[in-house]
């Protein structure tokens, strides 16, 4: 399975910067790969919560899948895997991992994600997409993280 990683540091400490990120209402503002996001549980509650994804496929075609927990160390790491999925998929297989680590302007923070493509030919076409979204987002995040951090200090 291709594993394809980001990572950039953000000047927020750790603690913050995962509140931030867990939020659900700002899910789809920084993140890329998420246009609707709901939890249904508490967060980090492994064996009770579902995550619930509207992701982007193509254009507007979006596509939907429901993950579990399957690691939550908070504000250290996350990791979620698809269980199931709509009929228009692109993954087999999919997890992804928040891995975050104190830096000396506040966090370093790693975004992962793994997968299984559906259709093997489209593999390498994924990857660069996944690896553009991925940094794109951690740009978008940066961006956030100095507004509400700046309205925060006004």
């Amino acid at each position: 399975m291709p594993k394809i990683v980001a990572s950039r540091d953000i000047a927020c400490p750790p603690e913050r910067l995962w509140d931030l990120m867990s939020t659900v209402r700002l899910r789809s503002h920084w993140d890329l790969s998420v246009r609707s996001f709901c939890r249904h549980g508490a967060e980090g509650d492994i064996a009770n919560t579902r995550l619930h994804y509207q992701a982007p496929l193509l254009g507007s075609i979006s596509w939907r899948w429901e993950g579990i927990y399957v690691t939550y160390d908070r504000p250290a790491r996350s990791v979620v895997k698809m269980i199931s999925g709509s009929w228009c998929r692109p993954f087999k297989r999919l997890a992804g991992s928040w891995v975050m680590r104190q830096a000396a302007s506040g966090a370093q923070l790693d975004l992962i994600v793994q997968f299984e493509s559906r259709i093997p030919l489209a593999t390498r076409f994924m990857v660069r997409r996944i690896d553009r979204m991925l940094n794109q987002s951690l740009e978008r995040l940066d961006r956030l993280v100095l507004d509400v951090e700046g309205s925060d200090g006004q």
